[in-house]
C-alpha cells in the first residue's frame, strides 16, 4: 500500500551532509549519465543530526504542521537494526 506522506526533512550524520545536499539540489539524477528529471529535486531541507556517526542513519520526516503525529514505516519491511 502506497503512503502519500512527502517528506519535508532529511536527517543525516555530519559524513551524509553533502550527499543530501546533492540528491535535494540536483535537477537530474545524481551520478547518471542520463537526463532523468530528479524526482526529489528542491523537496525537503537536509537536517544534520551531530550525534549520529553510522553513515547508514539517516530518516525522512513529514512536515509537522501537516502530519503531527509519528508514523513509523519499514520500506520494504525493513526492520533490520530495531531492537525492541
Amino acid at each position: 500500500q502506497k503512503v502519500q506522506i512527502e517528506p519535508k526533512y532529511l536527517l543525516v550524520p555530519e559524513d551524509l551532509e553533502t550527499t543530501g545536499l546533492t540528491i535535494r539540489n540536483s535537477q537530474y539524477l545524481p551520478g547518471s549519465a542520463n537526463n532523468d528529471i530528479n524526482p526529489f529535486y528542491q523537496k525537503f531541507d537536509v537536517v544534520v543530526v551531530p550525534t549520529w556517526t553510522d553513515a547508514t542513519d539517516w530518516a525522512l520526516v513529514a512536515d509537522p504542521v501537516r502530519w503531527p503525529m509519528i508514523y513509523l514505516i519499514f520500506p520494504r519491511g525493513n526492520r533490520r537494526g530495531l531492537s525492541g
